[in-house]
């Protein structure tokens, strides 16, 4: 289970960080935010985080949690403000900058 975990967390932290490049590329483009990729590049950011304390990698504490709780509440904000603008996730990738 060990490996197994070890190659989730690399896989939810890798998804993270390609997220984050996307949001900041589209940023620095179009001069707006991308807010669905921000909301994905949270949610697998405290995703990888949890993981981490759930298999022993990370110490178990409140700041962690904390962290985590406040991921999840990051992503569910920046998913409905992305709603309410009806835009469309991952436009550096489409190559649309409407």
């Amino acid at each position: 289970m060990a490996v197994s975990a070890l190659i989730w967390i690399s896989l939810t932290t890798l998804v993270s960080g390609l997220c984050m490049v996307a949001f900041v590329l589209h940023y620095v483009r179009a001069n707006e935010c991308d807010f669905m990729a921000f909301a994905v590049a949270v949610v697998f950011g405290g995703g990888s985080l949890e993981l981490g304390m759930a298999n022993g990698y990370l110490p178990e504490s409140q700041l962690f949690t904390a962290i985590g709780g406040v991921c999840a509440i990051i992503a569910v904000v920046a998913g409905a403000i992305s709603i309410q603008r009806q835009q469309r996730g991952f436009q550096i990738v489409r190559n649309d900058t409407e």
